[in-house]
């Protein structure tokens, strides 16, 4: 079974989104998800529960005091006579509805009264291990976590979960330092696994600052940071794919004028109604779905 995290140091990098529009692309080639083999997904980002809201089910999910969530996974651990209570989502990414099945997040269930965040328990990360064995044991096709950011607990705990990081991050300095320092911290404390290094919301216009060209003057800065402070690294394995191919002067998912307005599933929506960075977002997506196949497999 494929296992992967869409990770971001920084909240705002568009992760949860990215997650969405590549889940489609695994339903491409020879090996695919189907109901007999469904895509789990996990929103474990339960502050902004970003990825229950992109699959139409945060309405739902609020109103239902019962409704199945991940805080009853980390809290109680699961079964698999359980995975019953997991929604279909499949119809979202034009699918099957039981293809794709949402383990959802419900805001807010670990804020304290003074709003400060609550730990999970001290069971959740052997109940999250279960749940992810669980599903490999009996013919999860891949299963996909949306992390919180940063140092967070449940970040921490979908990281050792999984066999590829999909690192999402804007093409600044704050997000490249950060990230940079985040991996430098978990290199000392985790087993190898793949990265994938995904900027996002890359403009397509050339601006020149200082005497420099942008936006390739951040795709040399990313690289280049990258490689002199990993480049003998033994447990972070990095890609650099999404970086390194381009279309015109972007790199990486460019910034989707669509998206400033109203996020969406870029391959459900008409083909003749795309603009060139929709296509050329789609092309970095489809790239994330074939590594995610390759790279999340132990």
């Amino acid at each position: 079974m494929k296992k992967a995290v869409f990770f971001s140091y920084k909240g705002g990098s568009g992760r949860s989104s990215t997650l969405a529009n590549v889940v489609p692309f695994l339903f491409e080639g020879e090996s695919k998800p189907s109901k007999e083999h469904p895509v789990i997904l996990v929103d474990m980002d339960l502050d902004s529960t970003g990825l229950t809201i992109l699959c139409g089910k945060s309405k739902e999910v609020e109103s239902n005091p019962n409704a199945f969530t991940v805080s009853d996974v980390l809290e109680e651990g699961f079964s698999y006579d359980q995975q019953g209570l997991l929604m279909p989502v499949g119809k979202v990414f034009g699918q099957e509805p039981e293809s794709v099945l949402l383990l959802p997040a419900r805001p807010g269930d670990y804020k304290g009264r003074d709003n400060s965040s609550k730990s999970v328990g001290a069971n959740a990360a052997s109940h999250l291990k279960s749940f992810t064995k669980i599903w490999e044991k009996y013919g999860g096709y891949a299963i996909i976590f949306d992390s919180s950011s940063g140092d967070q607990e449940t970040a921490t705990q979908s990281v050792l979960n999984s066999n590829l990081i999909v690192c999402c991050m804007r093409p600044t300095t704050q997000f490249l330092e950060g990230t940079v320092s985040y991996f430098k911290r978990l290199s000392s404390q985790c087993p190898s696994i793949n990265v994938l290094i995904v900027p996002t919301a890359v403009p397509q216009q050339e601006y020149v600052l200082d005497g420099r060209t942008y936006p390739q003057q951040a795709k040399a800065t990313i690289l280049n940071r990258f490689q002199a402070e990993f480049e003998d690294d033994e447990s972070l394995y990095f890609d650099y794919g999404a970086i390194r191919r381009s279309s015109g002067v972007s790199f990486g998912v460019p910034l989707v004028r669509r998206f400033q307005w109203e996020e969406c599933i870029l391959k459900a929506t008409q083909s003749d109604s795309k603009n060139q960075d929709e296509i050329d977002a789609m092309g970095t997506y489809r790239y994330i779905a074939e590594k995610i196949k390759d790279l999340g497999e132990e």
